[in-house]
C-alpha cells in the first residue's frame, strides 16, 4: 500500500499558460525529445492544418448565412401564405368545424326524437282508428238489434201469417 509521502497532491495551475508550459516540459521529458524539436514539429503541424481549419471556418460561416437566408425566406413565404384571405377562410372553417359537428349531432338527435314520436303517434292513430271502427260496428250491430227488436214488437194483424 502507498504511504502518504508517495501519493502526490494534484497540481493546481494558475493559468492556462502555466498548464501548457508544464505539459510541454512533461511531454519532452517523457519522450526524450528536446523541447525545441517539439516546438518546430508543433508549428509545422499547425502551419499544415491551419489553412484547412480556416477554409472550414469560412464554409461554416457561409452555411450559417445560407441557413439564415433560407429561414428568412421560409418565414416570409409562410407569412405571405397565411395572410391570404382564402387561407384565413380555410382556417376559420377548420375552427368552426367542431361547432358545426356538434350542431349536426344535436339536429340528428332531434330528428331521431321526432321520428320516434311520429312512430308512436302513428301507432296510436292506428289503435284509435281500430277502436273507432269497433265502436261503429258495435253501434251498427246495436242499431240492427234495435230494429229487429222493434220489428218483433210491432203489432201484427191477426190472421196474417208471418
Amino acid at each position: 500500500m502507498a504511504s502518504a509521502e508517495e501519493v502526490s497532491d494534484p497540481v493546481i495551475y494558475n493559468s492556462e499558460a502555466d498548464e501548457a508550459a508544464d505539459l510541454k516540459c512533461d511531454g519532452a521529458a517523457l519522450v526524450g525529445i528536446p523541447a525545441e524539436t517539439i516546438e518546430v514539429l508543433s508549428s509545422g503541424l499547425t502551419d499544415l492544418v491551419e489553412p484547412d481549419i480556416q477554409k472550414s471556418r469560412v464554409r461554416v460561416q457561409e452555411l450559417l448565412r445560407d441557413q439564415e437566408n433560407l429561414l428568412q425566406a421560409m418565414k416570409e413565404a409562410r407569412e405571405s401564405f397565411t395572410d391570404r384571405p382564402e387561407i384565413q377562410e380555410i382556417i376559420k372553417v377548420f375552427y368552426d368545424a367542431p361547432i358545426y359537428k356538434s350542431k349536426c349531432h344535436a339536429i340528428n338527435r332531434e330528428i331521431q326524437s321526432v321520428t320516434e314520436r311520429m312512430k308512436r303517434l302513428k301507432q296510436r292513430a292506428v289503435k284509435l282508428q281500430q277502436a273507432k271502427q269497433r265502436q261503429e260496428m258495435a253501434n251498427a250491430d246495436a242499431l240492427e238489434r234495435e230494429r229487429q227488436r222493434e220489428k218483433h214488437l210491432e203489432a201484427k194483424p191477426a190472421g196474417m201469417p208471418n
